[in-house]
């Protein structure tokens, strides 16, 4: 059961590894809105915004899927699931 947990994971880790690795732009830019995806760095109207790694998710989840549907499960699993997932993989390999 753990072994069937653990392929799980890794293959949603590689399907978001893969989803990281093909974003447009290293920055994102809307309005007063700027991301930096390699520093994990948010902006509005100039000053620094504080997200906590589930926020950070969210919000590049819908940045990189502008225009586009994103279904509750969808986000569950992209967001909500690969934080939890490496929450655990970190104190499991620890």
């Amino acid at each position: 059961m753990i072994e069937e947990l653990v392929a799980r994971i890794e293959a949603v880790l590689r399907r978001t590894n893969q989803a990281e690795t093909l974003l447009p732009e290293p920055t994102y830019e809307s309005g007063d809105l700027q991301i930096n995806f390699a520093l994990r760095f948010v902006t509005v109207e100039g000053s620094e915004v504080k997200l906590t790694p589930t926020e950070y998710s969210l919000l590049t989840e819908l940045v990189t899927h502008k225009g586009k549907v994103m279904t509750h499960k969808m986000l569950l699993q992209q967001v909500w699931l690969l934080n939890t997932a490496r929450k655990w993989i970190t104190c499991v390999c620890s």
